[in-house]
């Protein structure tokens, strides 16, 4: 297995990862002795660590472990040159294997640069053997739905298990146990569907208050993952979860973004948002863990469904470690594919209301859901003793790939990545730049100008 390096905008600490390989000081170095420099310490580090990787302490919980490298580059007009050069040694130290690497990066313009230099070279060097050609066509289709404004993210329970967060089943063991429950009842409760043994807890534990805090407890982690960083770049602008963890949002904050989180925050100077579908660790009394809680959730949150449903139906909806066995998702999806079929009847297409991507394929699932969802499995051999491990590493490589492809040209007008422009994007960037600096101040007070500027800080200009 070849290591694989990532790009990724993220937070200095909040990364989940196995080390953290900060710079040095710059001292007197200039910015490109002082890069290079870090580039150096880096090598030797990765070298270092494989070699005593079989006596390590893991504190990560990735089957593979991973180095993030931050990389510094200011506002120096020779950044483009230092980022491919960094892009083109990590990948030949990571190569040989048996470690992954994260390449961290501070801002939109520096992300946009590393995807593009990374789409001019050669895919199998980047890729390798990890994702198929079928794998690659569909993340290549997502990006360009994504890129024309259509994805909507769905996010499940398997998305922060990748940050050490644990399932339904686990959750609910960890919660009989905090409940002092035998090992006779605990046995007992698998007789029981997933909400019912949450109502049991529930009352062991002495109410739903308790209940509710206990599971604040268990979510309230503060380290997320690569899977939560690479989503959080898509540019989508809606986002559903199950989760009752915060570890998205910090994703999303890092990246700079502001959103509204639903239902609990709502903010009319901002389009984007994130709704907790079941509640949330900051706040606890709206978790939403036991049959009491969901049969009233229909009554109290009514106006949530709503969202959710018209998503579905104006959306593609990307399924990301969502099991789609929940009831209460079902019972909002029902109404969907009703609509769905309806329209397919008049206009005599059926169109999927969403893509979901699995670790591991269910043809019987595939089966219940038929037509309205596209399906992507990114377990390759079963009979693999580490293989769902293998498919978990997969997923953050094809969610590499996928927002790598998705074209983003914010570094355009990004005076640090002037080195690295093709003929035609430097032909752009000098027609763009001279409508800015030629404008008169008569012009710039006209109603489109403000369109105009937000168009050029979108492209990277300062």
């Amino acid at each position: 297995m070849a290591g694989h390096v990532f790009v990724v905008r993220a937070d200095h600490g909040k990364l989940e990862c196995d080390l953290w390989l900060s710079p040095p000081d710059q001292g007197k170095r200039s910015a490109a002795d002082f890069v290079q420099k870090h580039l150096d310490n880096v090598v030797q580090e990765l070298s270092r660590f494989k070699r005593k990787r079989s006596s390590a302490t893991r504190t990560c919980p990735r089957g593979v472990p991973l180095l993030a490298v931050p990389l510094p580059i200011d506002r120096q007009e020779e950044g483009g040159q230092l980022l491919s050069e960094a892009l083109s040694r990590l990948q030949d130290a990571a190569r040989p294997g048996s470690c992954d690497v994260a390449l961290v990066v501070a801002d939109a313009a520096t992300l946009a640069a590393a995807q593009a230099l990374r789409r001019r070279q050669n895919k199998d060097e980047i890729w390798g053997s990890e994702l198929s050609d079928e794998l690659r066509r569909q993340a290549e289709q997502l990006a360009q739905q994504a890129a024309r404004g259509e994805l909507a993210l769905f996010l499940g329970a398997g998305v922060s298990a990748s940050a050490g967060l644990p399932l339904w089943e686990e959750l609910l063991e960890r919660l009989a146990a905090q409940a002092q429950m035998t090992a006779e009842e605990r046995n007992e409760l698998h007789n029981l569907t997933l909400i019912d043994r949450a109502g049991v807890i529930e009352n062991r534990l002495g109410g739903a208050e308790r209940l509710q805090q206990a599971v604040k407890q268990i979510f309230s982690a503060d380290r997320y993952s690569l899977t939560h960083a690479l989503l959080a770049a898509l540019p989508v602008k809606e986002v559903i979860t199950t989760n009752y963890d915060r570890l998205f949002e910090q994703a999303w904050e890092d990246q700079q973004r502001t959103f509204s989180v639903l239902p609990q925050e709502l903010r009319s100077d901002v389009d984007r948002w994130v709704l907790k579908l079941h509640g949330s660790v900051s706040a606890k009394e709206d978790i939403v863990l036991t049959r009491e809680d969901q049969l009233g959730y229909s009554e109290n949150r009514a106006a949530l469904e709503g969202v959710v449903q018209a998503l579905l139906i104006t959306r593609h909806m990307f399924f990301v470690g969502f099991s789609l066995n929940d009831d209460h998702f079902h019972r909002i999806a029902d109404a969907v594919r009703r609509v769905a079929r309806r329209a397919a009847r008049h206009n005599g297409k059926e169109k999927p209301f969403g893509t979901t991507i699995a670790l591991q394929g269910n043809r019987l699932i595939q089966e219940l859901w038929g037509t309205d969802l596209e399906w992507i499995c990114l377990e390759t051999d079963r009979s693999c003793e580490d293989s769902h491990r293998q498919a978990a590493r997969r997923l953050d490589i094809f969610l590499d790939y996928l927002q790598c492809h998705i074209a983003d040209p914010g570094y355009l007008l990004d005076a640090r990545f002037t080195t690295i422009l093709q003929q035609e994007e430097l032909e752009l960037q000098r027609a763009l730049l001279a409508i800015k600096q030629r404008a008169p101040q008569r012009l710039q007070q006209l109603p489109a100008w403000p369109a105009i500027a937000s168009l050029m800080r979108n492209l990277g200009a300062s």
